[in-house]
């Protein structure tokens, strides 16, 4: 009798543990996202633009490894996209966006969540790897408005943070390309445009 129960006893481990991997196995999605690819990102102007502005002597003196980082993975990425922001592969794009209460405070739950369409992804991207429209300085602490979610396989692998009405972001992981997030004002508005939600 005691052999039979632990028999049993054992028989009911390996089932429970074989269900267990199964149910897990069911619950992964499979990632089938590729990395960033920029069409349309003019590297040769934008490398020229960083140049000229390494003319300055306060930048060049401040900011010189900063240049030449963004100036190398600007010249790389072209051959390799893991290079670029989100630097692994993702396969959604999805946008939280937290406004006020009543009292003036921000929400602790988002408004709304919604998926970008690939026409946003592409501007966004563009935006994301294009140090022009950004400047050497923040706007302060940064109270966030939109939540940037890249996801592949159901599994959030990057975010940016937005805040300060569109004129400030925060890549996580961090991309130097947007030198430190600050948006001059045609930078912000392009991003607040792209965020838009689209009707589907």
């Amino acid at each position: 009798m005691k052999v039979k129960a632990a028999t049993l006893s054992a028989r009911s481990a390996w089932l429970f543990t074989f269900f267990a991997f199964i149910a897990g196995c069911e619950g992964e999605v499979e990632c089938t996202g590729t990395f960033q690819q920029v069409e349309g990102l003019d590297r040769s102007a934008i490398v020229r633009a960083l140049n000229e502005e390494l003319k300055d002597d306060d930048l060049r003196r401040n900011f010189s490894p900063w240049y030449s980082w963004m100036i190398d993975t600007l010249t790389r990425s072209e051959n390799d996209p893991s290079l670029l922001f989100p630097y692994q592969p993702y396969d959604s794009v999805m946008v939280t966006r937290t406004g006020f209460d009543d009292q003036g405070y921000f929400r602790d739950e988002p408004d709304e969540t919604y998926r970008l369409a690939q026409k946003q992804v592409d501007s966004l991207s563009l935006l994301l790897h294009d140090p022009r429209p950004y400047h050497w300085a923040e706007c302060g602490t940064l109270v966030e408005t939109h939540v940037i979610h890249y996801y592949c396989g159901g599994r959030s692998v990057a975010r940016v943070r937005v805040g300060c009405d569109f004129r400030q972001i925060v890549c996580e992981p961090w991309n130097r390309l947007v030198r430190m997030g600050g948006l001059y004002g045609p930078g912000g508005e392009m991003l607040q445009r792209i965020l838009v939600k689209r009707e589907a």
